[in-house]
């Protein structure tokens, strides 16, 4: 992925060696106000938007800086660079062998607009300006959104985004390959900043020195972190911190939500996520496949306190603490969450730590060589959990979960599991749906009285322009104590939001008490579909009730529609052959969708 990434920046480069026949090209240095309306903008110079004042950019744009000159916004003064989806703004270097200094905001209009961009090969070098190598933010709030922002780099912070006293929006942007010595490789946030990230993708970034590879959160702000993906993104440092290799959190009190960690590494502590002092919150995350010396997907130092809770933890690997570890003596709390198939190869497969710590109502399962190892002593308080082998404490089991399919990395709760009602008792812990606590990270609703789950195989999916398919399991289960009929059925929603279907169904199954009819299926997306992030979603309406799940796939670009026989096609098992009907879900394919 990282040298594919690197081949795509190359090749832009090299075209900005040329200009078409008849583009319009300008040269600019200094103060610049208005509007850039030309094909290329070539900076020859170091440049401003004066105080006060505005520029735009308009879309297509491409701005190439001939050497390491800056773009400095300066006091209340506007920049507004929104491009669209198919029509980018592209800020880069001339040259191969130059670099450019980066988007300076130095206490701009929080009007200020970064969107549809490309921010590429910008860098800092000496101190002390040598941090945010594509955007420096002084007590300055743009709002940075739907930007590719890639092999930027800084001597110091934030290789790609540095932030001090700032409470930008930053969504759905993509972080690919940058890279800082100290802090922060794809963003550093610090310097009592609050600004939302969420949303954005944060890939192949790395520190070589200390902490947070992907995005360092340092200081006595309250940034929310949510929906992020993290993938890749590295901690080196063999002599210095080399801590969180996709987050870092340092000194700062905030939850950190709904966030997926893959295949991020850490030198020290911290593969995925790394805490020190503060009391964060870590919930509703997924923690797959990363690595540390110590804690491979959670690492902890010097804690007041910190809460990991409801979240899933699997397949990560380190020394010590292969799912997380807290080896300083400072309290966690670990609760509700699944740790599964971690592996350390000294000790702590699953959970590393003193007697401060303690665990409630968690999974750990396939954790080696052990499922949880106390450094001090054995007395650390366990209770309501499913340990493998078993472990002392109320209300603790040794059963064997029943997850709905390991293979595909779906650590869902079966019905008939024996983790389901048997969390702790207090109705003050109880289930969103009323019922006593469950273990592990995900509850089993059990309002709906048919169930319906979707796994997508081979996840993350990904279809190519041309079009492609993708296969996933659909299972749909009755917990009520009388046979019922549930109506089937799944479609899409669109990258434009609408939604489009059903591709699949509706179907009427029928269902004997405790029964779950479980199908793979093929789903075919066409060429014609637009580029972009779909939801595929599948629903079950039995007495009344709608039971709903979802996962999402991304289509990679457009390569118009369609016109003879195919489209949105959906075949495989027959979902009905219990019952005797014929194979309807393999009808004939819908028209072709409008974006």
């Amino acid at each position: 992925m990282r040298g594919q990434v690197l081949s795509l920046l190359l090749t832009l480069a090299l075209l900005s060696l040329s200009t078409p026949a008849g583009a319009t090209v300008i040269y600019v240095s200094g103060d610049q106000t208005g509007t850039w309306a030309a094909d290329t903008v070539i900076v020859t110079g170091e440049v401003r938007v004066p105080p006060n004042e505005a520029l735009t950019v308009e879309p297509g744009t491409q701005v190439l800086f001939q050497d390491l000159y800056k773009f400095i916004v300066d006091q209340n003064a506007t920049l507004t660079a929104v491009g669209t989806s198919t029509d980018s703004i592209r800020f880069d270097r001339l040259y191969l062998w130059v670099h450019w200094h980066g988007i300076h905001f130095q206490s701009a209009s929080p009007n200020s607009q970064l969107e549809y961009c490309q921010i590429l090969h910008g860098q800092t070098t000496a101190f002390p300006d040598w941090s945010g190598g594509g955007i420096f933010c002084s007590q300055s709030s743009p709002t940075i959104r739907h930007c590719l922002i890639a092999e930027c780099s800084a001597e110091g912070d934030g290789g790609g985004i540095y932030l001090a006293f700032s409470n930008p929006l930053i969504t759905d942007n993509s972080f690919v390959a940058n890279e800082a010595v100290y802090d922060g490789g794809g963003v550093y946030c610090g310097g009592s900043s609050s600004p939302i990230i969420s949303g954005n993708l944060f890939i192949g970034n790395n520190v070589m020195w200390y902490y947070g590879g992907g995005l360092c959160v340092w200081g006595t702000g309250s940034p929310q972190v949510h929906d992020n993906t993290f993938t890749s993104n590295t901690a080196i440092a063999t002599g210095g911190g080399g801590s969180g290799g996709g987050l870092a959190l340092l000194d700062v009190a905030i939850t950190v939500h709904d966030n997926v960690f893959t295949n991020n590494s850490a030198f020290w502590l911290g593969g995925g996520i790394f805490c020190q002092s503060a009391n964060p919150l870590i919930t509703d995350n997924i923690l797959t496949g990363n690595s540390a010396g110590t804690g491979g997907g959670i690492a902890c130092d010097e804690l007041v306190g910190l809460t990991i809770s409801h979240n899933l933890i699997a397949q990560n690997s380190a020394d010590y603490g292969g799912a997380i570890g807290s080896p300083d003596g400072h309290r966690v709390d670990v609760n509700y969450n699944t740790i599964v198939g971690n592996s350390a190869s000294q000790n702590g497969g699953g959970f590393y730590g003193d007697d401060d710590n303690s665990l409630t109502g968690d999974i750990l399962w396939g954790n080696t060589p052990n499922q949880l190892y106390t450094f001090q002593t054995q007395n650390i308080p366990v209770s309501y959990c499913d340990i493998q082998f078993g472990y002392a404490g109320t209300g603790n089991i040794n059963a064997y979960p029943a997850f709905v399919d390991t293979a595909q990395g779906d650590y869902r709760l079966q019905w008939g599991s024996p983790c389901i009602d048997t969390g702790d008792p207090n109705p003050i812990y109880n289930d969103p749906d009323g019922t006593r606590a469950d273990m592990g990270a995900w509850y089993y609703d059990q309002t709906m009285p048919v169930r319906i789950l979707l796994t997508p195989y081979n996840a993350p999916i990904q279809i190519p322009a041309g079009g492609g398919s993708f296969q996933y399991a659909i299972q749909a289960t009755n917990i009520e104590s009388a046979t019922l009929s549930a109506l089937v059925w799944c479609d899409v929603t669109l990258p434009s939001g609408g939604n489009y279907g059903p591709v699949l169904g509706p179907v009427t199954i029928s269902l004997t008490f405790g029964q779950t009819l479980s199908r793979v299926r093929t789903q075919t997306v066409p060429a014609g579909a637009p580029a972009g992030l779909y939801h595929y979603n599948a629903f079950a309406v039995a007495v009344g009730d709608t039971s709903e799940d979802s996962f999402t796939f991304t289509k990679l670009g457009y390569a118009g529609w369609d016109l003879g026989p195919g489209g949105w096609t959906n075949v495989g098992d027959d979902f009905t052959s219990n019952v005797g009907a014929s194979a309807a879900v393999d009808a004939a394919p819908m028209p072709k969708p409008v974006d």
